[in-house]
């Protein structure tokens, strides 16, 4: 990013971007929007799987929920913005939706990072104390604990920001290497992450296919009821 040149106090940061070569530009905004359309795709899959089975209401599958959830408002609060910087001539974005945008991408990462330290902490009762598992996470603990995670997650950008600008500002080298590794890890964890955790946590188990399949078979018996005969 750069700094507008006019005004002192309305400023606006300049977008430099991946590459500045056009066509290179076309291919990044393909493989991002197939990339979001993915994302959209598996993680929407997933909650609908898990709400309409009644198999798959257990403490794990809610905590993937509230995951799923945390993925798809994370790439659309990142990979919509990109597209269009990809595609316009102007590349510039105001202070305030800069610091809007770094806020709440920062909220939805830390409502991550708490989710994924729950269903780390789910797993660790449930091989540990499988006799008492049922007694300590039951459903009213699994929702305050997800809700813990996201007033968490609410709060703790406003320490983070006021930490990391810190070290910035004494510590990180400020060399193009360092920024080009920046952009590497902000695609890394924008795009790629979200699209590989249902892949990883939920749409290579058993249980969710065979929920999948079984809400396609439902489905497709439903619309051949409803499919007027010919007489």
């Amino acid at each position: 990013m750069a700094w507008g040149k006019n005004d002192t106090y309305n400023k606006e940061f300049i977008l430099l971007g991946l590459t500045n070569v056009p066509y290179v530009q076309n291919i990044l905004f393909v493989i991002f929007l197939i990339s979001y359309l993915a994302i959209l795709l598996a993680n929407a899959l997933l909650i609908l799987a898990t709400v309409m089975d009644r198999s798959l209401h257990t403490p794990m599958y809610f905590f993937l929920i509230n995951l799923s959830f945390v993925d798809i408002c994370y790439s659309t609060s990142i990979i919509p913005r990109m597209l269009k910087d990809l595609l316009s001539a102007k590349k510039t974005i105001s202070f305030e939706e800069c610091a809007a945008q770094m806020y709440i991408s920062l909220v939805l990462g830390m409502t991550q990072c708490f989710i994924l330290a729950i269903m780390a902490y789910d797993r660790y009762i449930a091989i540990c104390f499988p006799l008492h598992y049922t007694t300590i996470i039951a459903a009213t603990t699994c929702i305050k604990i997800a809700t813990a995670a996201w007033i968490c997650g609410f709060l703790f950008p406003i320490v983070l920001v006021t930490l990391a600008w810190t070290l910035a500002t004494y510590i990180k080298p400020g060399s193009e290497s360092s920024s080009d590794i920046d952009k590497h890890f902000a695609i890394f964890y924008g795009i790629v992450t979200p699209l590989l955790n249902p892949l990883v946590y939920t749409l290579r188990n058993k249980e969710v296919k065979s929920a999948l399949k079984l809400n396609w078979l439902k489905q497709q018996k439903i619309d051949h009821m409803t499919v007027p005969h010919k007489s």
